[in-house]
């Protein structure tokens, strides 16, 4: 795939944006050190939460050359006998819970199959911090035949980066935001695992009216940019990220709800990616996903055990990648 570098203009436009948005903090770099002690106490005030919400996806740009031979790409890794749908919109209604790092995730959707044909598909995965359960019931909507399969892997499987609010919402890529502030690593393609380099409070500048701190680096060794607002009153959660190399950007924006306590979770957390135009030299959409946390959703309650575990069909015959083996529930 084609890159394409950021011209002069469109770095110098980005920058003279900044200078007169933000407000230089003059902070020191204690202000910093201040702000990661003080996330670093807030990550710890959401230990559980469970309830329903919604994914939604839609690839933006469909007609591109980009979007082309992104498609090439896939059809070539693909084996001979092997058939791919391409979803431009995905909607997945959603049950998750978690525990400290037990999690449970039931995706349901209706998709078609290579042929066009519809499905219902109910997929169940449960991580008890040793192994995932994984159970995916699907049947025609034509014909209302449900067949089952199941699994056992033994590491956690769920699509944590897709479905759980916290990767980006109560987190940063993954990590508790004190964590990531005092050890920025990030994976970065093709680059692999990278540090993030000269992390600075750079200035205070609103995000929906919010104020927030900004703080940014720069990925090691690579034209990588990571920017970060943290809003002091959402419990130094990342209100808003920038992620900016040479010809891509990825902005993830969170809208935040207040539970008891005084304490703040997601509510919705949007994500879209843009590429560089290699003939205008603008940003143009991609691709944008959504998690919409449901409003009866609950944090710090008491969730057993029991929900990281999948009840099997009786009889169902389920293939454990730790013996190597199927066995008979």
């Amino acid at each position: 795939m084609n890159h394409i570098k950021l011209t002069g203009i469109v770095i110098l436009s980005f920058l003279l944006s900044a200078c007169i948005l933000m407000r230089p903090c003059g902070i020191s770099a204690a202000g910093l050190d201040e702000i990661i002690e003080k996330a670093a106490f807030a990550d710890g005030l959401i230990l559980t939460g469970s309830g329903s919400l919604k994914w939604e996806y839609t690839r933006v740009d469909t007609t591109s050359k980009r979007y082309e031979l992104w498609r090439e790409d896939v059809i070539k890794s693909l084996d001979d006998d092997q058939q791919v749908v391409f979803h431009n919109t995905r909607t997945f209604d959603t049950f998750f819970a978690f525990k400290d790092n037990l999690m449970r995730c039931d995706l349901k959707s209706i998709e078609p199959d290579p042929t066009a044909k519809l499905y219902f598909r109910n997929r169940q995965m449960a991580y008890n911090g040793e192994k995932t359960d994984y159970l995916k019931l699907e049947n025609a909507v034509e014909d209302g035949i449900i067949s089952s399969k199941g699994a056992v892997r033994s590491e956690n499987h769920i699509p944590v980066k897709l479905i759980d609010p916290r990767y980006n919402g109560m987190g940063i890529w993954g990590e508790s935001v004190g964590n990531f502030l005092n050890a920025p690593y990030i994976v970065v393609d093709p680059y692999g695992t990278k540090e993030l380099k000269g992390l600075q409070l750079i200035g205070q500048e609103p995000q929906d009216g919010i104020e927030c701190d900004v703080i940014s680096g720069t990925v090691e060794g690579t034209d990588v940019v990571m920017t970060m607002w943290l809003a002091a009153s959402r419990n130094y959660r990342p209100k808003h990220i920038e992620f900016t190399t040479g010809d891509t950007k990825t902005v993830i924006h969170t809208t935040f709800k207040q539970y008891d306590g005084g304490v703040w979770f997601p509510k919705q957390i949007t994500k879209k990616t843009y590429y560089i135009n290699e003939n205008s030299d603008s940003l143009e959409l991609e691709t944008v996903s959504m998690i919409i946390v449901s409003d009866d959703y609950e944090i710090n309650i008491d969730v057993s055990d029991s929900v990281f575990e999948i009840v099997y069909p009786a009889g169902l015959l389920v293939y454990d990648e730790r013996i190597g083996k199927a066995v008979t529930k």
